[in-house]
C-alpha cells in the first residue's frame, strides 16, 4: 500500500517536471511566436494533472484567450495570475469538467497548486522576454532606417560640399585671372609712372 502511494506520488512529480521542461522547450522553439507559445502551453497542461482525462485548460493573456480543444468550464477550477511588471496581465486556469474523486482539500493536489503558480510565473517571464525582444527588433529597425537616412544625408552633404569646393576653386581662379588681367597691368603702369622708366 505505501509502495503504491509512493509510486503514484513519484509519477505525479514526474508529470509536473515534464510539464515545466516542456514549457521551457516551447519558450525556445516558439520564442518569436507568442500565440504559438501560449497555445502550446495550454495544450500541455491537462496531461500534467492527476486526472488528465477530465482536465482542460485556458490561458487568458491580455485580450486573448487560449483553450484546449475540449475546453469546458467545470465545477473544479484552479488558477494563477500571470504577472508582468508587477501587475496581472492574465491567468492560467485548469478545470475538471467532470467530478473526480475529491480529497480533503478538493480534487487538486497541493503540488498542482505549486505547479500552476510555476507555470504562470514561467509564462509571464517568457512573455516579457518576447515583448522585450520584439521591442528591441522594432527599435533596431528604426535605428537602421535612421542610419540609412543619415548615410543618404551624408552623401548629399558631401556632394554639396564638393560643389562648393569646385565653386570656391572656380572663384579663386577667376579672381587670380582678374588680378593678372586687370589689376597687374594697372600696377605695372603705376610703377612705371613712379619710377619714370
Amino acid at each position: 500500500r505505501a509502495q503504491s502511494e509512493l509510486e503514484i506520488a513519484l509519477r505525479e512529480r514526474i508529470k509536473e517536471l515534464d510539464c515545466l521542461y516542456t514549457i521551457s522547450t516551447f519558450s525556445e522553439t516558439h520564442f518569436q511566436y507568442p500565440d504559438r507559445f501560449l497555445q502550446s502551453v495550454v495544450d500541455c497542461l491537462p496531461r500534467s494533472w492527476q486526472y488528465p482525462q477530465h482536465a482542460c485548460a485556458r490561458i487568458n493573456y491580455g485580450d486573448k484567450q487560449y483553450t484546449t480543444r475540449n475546453f469546458a468550464k467545470g465545477k473544479w477550477r484552479m488558477a494563477s495570475d500571470i504577472v508582468a511588471d508587477g501587475r496581472s496581465v492574465g491567468a492560467v486556469e485548469v478545470f475538471y469538467r467532470k467530478v473526480v474523486p475529491p480529497s480533503d482539500t478538493g480534487p487538486f493536489l497541493k503540488e498542482e497548486h505549486a505547479l500552476i503558480r510555476a507555470v504562470a510565473e514561467r509564462v509571464g517571464s517568457v512573455m516579457m522576454h518576447m515583448k522585450a525582444l520584439s521591442d528591441l527588433r522594432v527599435a533596431h529597425r528604426a535605428i537602421q532606417r535612421e542610419h540609412q537616412a543619415l548615410q543618404e544625408a551624408n552623401i548629399a552633404l558631401r556632394t554639396v560640399l564638393a560643389r562648393l569646393e569646385e565653386e570656391k576653386n572656380g572663384i579663386k581662379a577667376s579672381v587670380a585671372a582678374n588680378i593678372q588681367k586687370v589689376i597687374m597691368p594697372i600696377v605695372f603702369e603705376l610703377e612705371l609712372e613712379v619710377t619714370g622708366r
